[in-house]
């Protein structure tokens, strides 16, 4: 039975580690979920973040292109009117000069032209000549009357970077005199203030017609694929999303369209600035769960290794409680048999002291008598011994006279000498004393002595 209970509690102890691993990858299954439904919320956060404040500057940057390009359309509008009431010579030095102080008074503007229907250049503000007429969207030859085209960006020698040209019609079919007013800019003021306006370096913004046509650019390369296939690749799609640009980056995007003059303004942002503290928080992340993992192992293994040692402690007390169960059977065995042998020796002892009265004093009767007893008595303290073993008591513990020990052992052993066998005395520490029990000096001294006498050869 108490094998089986031992089994039982063995079996138990094996299977308490494996049910306390389940228990902690669970709890770092349900942290990590945890931590990935963290992450998530802040992954979206943070788009959602960068998407609003995209749309903000989208939204600020359309209206101020708009803005300018109704101060442009304005301006151009007021010289159609002046030359419509011949306030504005067409040609000549006059209408050079006129154009010039025009062109000085429109903010953006920095050259103005008069063409006419034929395409000739009747005057400009300077020497430089007109951009590709077929370039402009809508047509000019179908442009209509107060409407406002836009050319292709182009460059012209000495310029420092790209203009783009506005054109309005002047004149009627019936009248002789008929043509367009052309205006050009630096490209770069389509992007107003979005250098100020930027939300982070990475930050790029474009410029487009409604026909496809690239006007201007800002922290961007040159399309690849042609300014056409760049923006039909973002026509009709939702105003906000993820795109992939032709350079191989994926970019959140914002984007709105100047229905007036048919543009179309792109913002956006690289994805992988957008979310660089992200992946920070995820690296962090990823690392305190493996730190939490491993502490989760090493302290399973040593609540593994506790728990085999205090199974084996179980098992050896077990064993110790076993043995001890044995020990106290064989106390009480030997406690019950020291008790019959000492009531005999009760009986030698007394029977002895009886003989011993009897005996005369000094006599060869009285000295083997008085041997008899000591014998005896050291047979009663042998038996002490045992009694005291079998109670569990604690050993004698005195200090005695070594010698006269030694003296007794031999005066006993003198008494059973084999023929021809002497034993000759030569004690040469009187006196001393030692911190024992006396009784097993004894029997150590006796079994000495006896030992010797058996290897001993008889005198010849």
């Amino acid at each position: 039975m108490a094998s089986g209970e031992v089994l039982k509690s063995l079996a138990s102890d094996a299977l308490a580690p494996r049910r306390l691993r389940r228990v902690a990858i669970g709890l770092w299954c349900a942290l990590a979920v945890m931590t990935a439904a963290g992450l998530w919320h802040l992954h979206q956060d943070a788009l959602s973040g960068q998407e609003r404040e995209l749309g903000l500057v989208s939204t600020a940057l359309t209206d101020e292109i708009d803005r300018g390009i109704r101060g442009v359309e304005e301006g151009l509008h007021a010289l159609r009117a002046e030359m419509l009431d011949a306030r504005l010579p067409a040609d000549g030095l006059e209408g050079q000069r006129v154009l010039r102080i025009r062109a000085d008074l429109m903010p953006l503007i920095d050259r103005l032209w008069v063409v006419d229907q034929s395409g000739i250049t009747r005057s400009a503000s300077e020497a430089v000549t007109v951009p590709e007429l077929t370039t402009f969207s809508p047509s000019l030859d179908t442009l209509a009357d107060g409407a406002l085209a836009i050319s292709s960006p182009f460059v012209r020698p000495g310029d420092a970077g790209p203009s783009v040209a506005f054109a309005v019609r002047f004149g009627k079919p019936a009248e002789p005199m008929q043509g367009w007013i052309v205006a050009a800019m630096p490209a770069s003021l389509l992007l107003g203030a979005f250098s100020v306006a930027a939300p982070a370096r990475d930050a790029r913004m474009y410029v487009f017609r409604d026909d496809g046509v690239l006007l201007a650019r800002a922290n961007a390369p040159p399309p690849k694929l042609g300014e056409a296939t760049v923006a039909q690749q973002i026509d009709g799609r939702p105003e906000l999303e993820l795109r992939t640009f032709d350079d191989g980056t994926t970019n959140l995007v914002d984007q709105h369209e100047v229905d007036r003059y048919g543009l179309r303004v792109l913002v956006s942002r690289n994805l992988g600035a957008v979310l660089a503290d992200w992946r920070s928080a995820v690296v962090v992340a990823v690392g305190g769960l493996l730190v939490v993992f491993v502490v989760l192992l090493f302290s399973v293994r040593r609540i593994a290794i506790s728990d085999r040692r205090h199974a084996e402690a179980h098992v050896a007390l077990k064993d110790q409680l076993t043995r001890a169960s044995k020990l106290e059977s064989l106390g009480a065995l030997a406690g019950g048999v020291a008790h019959d042998f000492n009531n005999v020796l009760a009986g030698i002892v007394g029977h002895g002291e009886l003989a011993q009265d009897a005996a005369i004093p000094g006599s060869e009767q009285a000295r083997h008598i008085d041997r008899m007893l000591l014998a005896a008595l050291r047979g009663k303290a042998l038996i002490d011994r045992i009694l005291t073993f079998s109670r569990g008591g604690a050993r004698v513990c005195a200090v005695f006279d070594l010698e006269s020990v030694v003296r007794e052992v031999l005066t006993l052993l003198s008494a059973t000498l084999r023929p021809g066998i002497v034993i000759e005395r030569s004690l040469e520490v009187p006196a001393t004393h030692v911190k024992g029990d006396p009784t097993q000096a004894f029997e150590a001294v006796m079994n000495l002595c006896t030992n010797a006498l058996q290897a001993a050869s008889p005198r010849r």
